[in-house]
């Protein structure tokens, strides 16, 4: 996944129309909106660049050779955000872990520990239903 804000440097852009990553669907090991630009009170700003990207194998779970409604899963994700393109890449945020999926009546539960690799912090991280 990527993104852009194509505008004159100058031009005073929203926070809410720039970007950030990290969380559930984003770059997990991670909170939400974690990867972005460091400020000097010690938040995370938004940038006019990102990408993220991830890498999952997920396998069904068996009970005595009948496949269940379970699969667990192994992943890695990464992202960064830069204010200029040719920054982006400099900080890669990592994410490692592995996780669990129920393919629930309402959706799919997605159920995943992860290792933020920058911050050193394992992270639980749940959703339910399908991601747009």
């Amino acid at each position: 996944e990527g993104g852009a804000v194509g505008a004159r440097r100058e031009a005073q852009i929203p926070a809410a129309q720039l970007f950030r990553a990290g969380g559930d669907t984003s770059v997990r090991g991670y909170s939400l909106r974690q990867i972005g630009l460091p400020l000097a009170n010690g938040s995370t700003g938004p940038g006019r660049y990102m990408t993220t990207g991830s890498i999952e194998w997920q396998q069904p779970l068996r009970s005595p050779g009948v496949v269940t409604a379970w699969e667990g899963t192994l992943f890695v994700d990464a992202g960064d955000v830069a204010d200029r393109a040719d920054h982006l890449g400099q900080t890669v945020a990592v994410g490692v872990g592995s996780g669990l999926r129920w393919k629930s009546p309402i959706g799919p539960l997605q159920i995943d520990l992860a290792y933020g690799v920058t911050v050193h912090k394992l992270r639980l991280h749940l959703s339910v239903g399908w991601v747009f």
